[in-house]
């Protein structure tokens, strides 16, 4: 059974707490947030025994928690889908900023440059300028 502690207590007690042989639930604000399983240190084990042991202990922790590996590979799969979607958007939205500009400022001056390209090469009337509005005498 894994020992809850908070990650403030788990920073302050870190090396003292990562030697133990028991699992780690790692909470923050009293919701879990991470498990950590140790590998036994036993020095007649491979490393292949010693890594099914860890995941028999990861298997005990599952089933005390109420969890199937179905259903943790479901939320793990929802995971990685909104976790793509997002990074997806954030590449499209950088696309955007650098076909402004690199920067705000460089942004601003190529908005500037286009609303200053004569009308005409776009087969639209010029926009008049300021003198045409205000007769200047």
């Amino acid at each position: 059974m894994a020992t809850r502690v908070g990650i403030r207590e788990l920073r302050a007690q870190l090396a003292s707490r990562l030697e133990s042989a028991t699992p780690i639930e790692v909470t923050r604000h009293g919701r879990t947030i991470g498990l950590y399983v140790p590998l036994p240190q036993q020095g007649d084990l491979s490393d292949r025994e010693r890594l099914l042991e860890a995941g028999r202990l990861m298997q005990a922790e599952l089933e005390r928690l109420g969890l199937t590996e179905d259903e943790l590979s479901a939320d793990f799969k929802a995971w990685r889908k909104q976790r793509q979607q997002s990074q997806a958007y954030s590449l499209n939205s950088s696309a955007n900023h650098q076909s402004l500009g690199s920067t705000p400022a460089k942004a601003l001056e190529n908005i500037k440059t286009s609303m200053h390209t004569p009308a005409i090469n776009q087969g639209q009337q010029p926009a008049p300028n300021s003198s045409q509005f205000f007769q200047i005498k």
